[in-house]
């Protein structure tokens, strides 16, 4: 699994600063077959050519089903894919680092790729080692550490309830890319569903040992790597491979850096990352004289990807990225739900070029996203009457799309939990044994948070809430973290170990389906709402995350303090 995607605060941050509407924890459907169209012949290989001892593909379709299959022993596969329709394969083996292979055919018939993966890279020496497995239901947040052994292995020994015959585990902290990987030892292997792969080991009196050995780490030499390449008639889709892996690479730096700079006491408003070589990359692609293809690819990723990798994507690089990929291009497929990023961007020309999108593009799930960000617009501007029409045309004509379930949830005119309104009546029993409810919320400003250990951008937004309980509490405001997550467990080793959280905390058992989430309206983490001293819902959503939240803290806490 990708720690970096998945768990660590770092892309956290650049999810929470992307302005995206997408929910933070969106369920996906797994099939074993894609529509009738281009059929693609792919093959997989190890880092020296070579069959990978598992290698496994995996890309979501136009309505919004995932295929998810394993590649046949020699690293071979064949899908379908409807021509005309933009899809992201992620390709992947045992050992490797899963990579992005963009495709958009014109026509429909077959293709050819090979891609040659670049290998996991180890750490140069162990310090320590944690193992997370099938018994922890993978919890990141649970992970525990395996034991170093005087002859360089390291051991894990632990129960493993529920009487299965074998276990899952990962290990984390033996790649350098933030990457929980495979073992070396295992009876077989898994795909983790986010990148990497799982190895499989015989459980034994319920019981579980796992042996790491840093020894049997395979090694290559990665030169050149990734490497992807298509048929003479598919060329341009080489030049494509090759900037999606530039980005990953690019958000994995960003990310890193990002997290040494929190660990150094340092926060979003004072970290700088350069990314002008990775700039200067995009603009040469977008540039004339490059393949039409190339060029709409690479303007629609600086919108898209850019904000991941440090790029600040002012109203001018907007311009420039509409002007060479317009709103009726199908590549805005790869990445429809950005459209919602524009809003913070491009001022009062937001609702005209979102209407463009929703207007004009060919793909039902770019026009769907364009009309969920007027709807935001609407939402924020307090056009209750245009919010309805949006509302209508969603509900009537993309309801079944990837992701508009939960936009639906979230931009319903008639929801009880929006702001003006007063915050529903609830009581909880904290973690330290006492109780609160809404009562306890008259005559304060407070910030109560929907969040959970496994949801990476509510990691992300960790430190956020810490600079914001230490500006703000001494000012009067209080802070409540209502937990999603499978067991109070996770909650207290987070705290210990990741951000000691030092306020008010919740867990609310069967997480989404808890009474107290549902009287809330809770359909994804993190949902924060601040609730104002009089007891009315002040503020909620994308305007307390990121940098927002101080923003949004500064101008009601000084416009409406709070009587102590």
């Amino acid at each position: 699994m990708n720690l970096l995607r998945y768990g660590r605060p770092a892309l956290g941050f650049a999810l929470a600063a992307s302005m995206s509407l997408l929910p933070a924890c969106a369920k996906k459907t797994t099939t074993k077959a894609g529509p009738a169209g281009a059929v693609i012949h792919g093959r997989i290989l190890a880092a020296d050519g070579s069959a990978p001892r598992l290698a496994h593909v995996r890309y979501t379709r136009e309505d919004g089903q995932e295929v998810s299959l394993d590649a046949k022993p020699d690293g071979s596969f064949e899908i379908s894919i409807r021509a005309g329709v933009p899809v992201t394969l992620h390709l992947a083996a045992v050992d490797h680092v899963e990579i992005p292979v963009p495709v958009l055919v014109e026509k429909t018939g077959p293709a050819k790729v090979e891609a040659t993966l670049a290998p996991n890279p180890w750490s140069a020496t162990f310090d320590k080692v944690l193992v997370t497995g099938s018994w922890s239901h993978h919890s990141l947040a649970g992970a525990e550490p395996m034991k170093r052994q005087p002859d360089g292995t390291w051991v894990f020994d632990g129960p493993v309830p529920g009487g299965d015959a074998t276990a899952r585990y990962e290990l984390i902290g033996i790649t350098t890319n933030g990457h929980s990987v495979n073992g070396t030892m295992g009876q077989g292997f898994a795909y983790d569903g986010g990148g990497d792969f799982d190895s499989i080991v015989p459980v034994k009196d319920g019981k579980v040992h796992i042996v790491f050995d840093p020894a049997k780490l395979p090694h290559y030499d990665a030169t050149g790597l990734p490497k992807v390449v298509w048929d003479a008639r598919h060329g341009d889709l080489d030049r494509m491979a090759r900037l999606a892996s530039l980005f990953q690479t690019w958000m994995y730096r960003f990310a890193e850096a990002f997290d040494e700079h929190r660990k150094s006491g340092g926060g979003p408003e004072d970290f700088h990352f350069n990314s002008t070589k990775l700039l200067d990359t995009i603009h040469g692609d977008m540039a004339e004289g490059s393949p039409e293809a190339i060029r709409q690819y690479a303007a629609v990723m600086l919108v898209t990807e850019g904000p991941s990798t440090g790029i600040a994507i002012a109203p001018e690089e907007l311009d420039e990225a509409l002007k060479v990929a317009p709103p009726d291009s199908p590549y805005w497929g790869f990445g429809p739900t950005a459209l919602t990023r524009i809003l913070p961007n491009y001022g009062g020309k937001a609702g005209p070029i979102l209407k463009r999108f929703a207007t004009e593009n060919p793909l039902p799930q770019v026009q769907a996203w364009a009309l969920a960000g007027e709807g935001m617009l609407a939402q924020k501007n307090g056009d209750s009457a245009k919010l309805r029409s949006i509302y209508g045309r969603l509900e009537k004509d993309y309801a079944n799309l990837p992701g508009m379930r939960w936009v639906l949830r979230n931009l319903n005119p008639d929801k009880k939990v929006q702001v003006g309104k007063p915050v529903p009546h609830f009581e909880v029993t904290l973690l330290d044994g006492s109780h609160f409810s809404d009562k306890d919320l008259k005559g304060h400003w407070t910030l109560m948070d929907f969040w959970a250990t496994w949801c990476p951008p509510c990691v992300g937004e960790m430190p956020n809430l810490d600079r914001a309980w230490k500006k703000y509490h001494p000012r009067g405001l209080q802070m409540l973290s209502l937990s999603l997550d499978r067991n109070d467990e996770d909650i207290a080793t987070f705290r210990k170990n990741r951000w000691p959280m030092p306020w008010k905390h919740a867990f609310l058992r069967g997480g989404f389906k808890n009474n107290l989430a549902k009287r809330f309206e809770v359909s994804g983490i993190p949902s924060p709402i601040l609730v104002a001293p009089d007891g009315t819902i002040a503020a909620m959503g994308q305007d307390l995350r990121g940098e927002t939240l101080a923003a949004t803290l500064d101008r009601l806490l000084a416009a409406k303090p709070a009587g102590r």
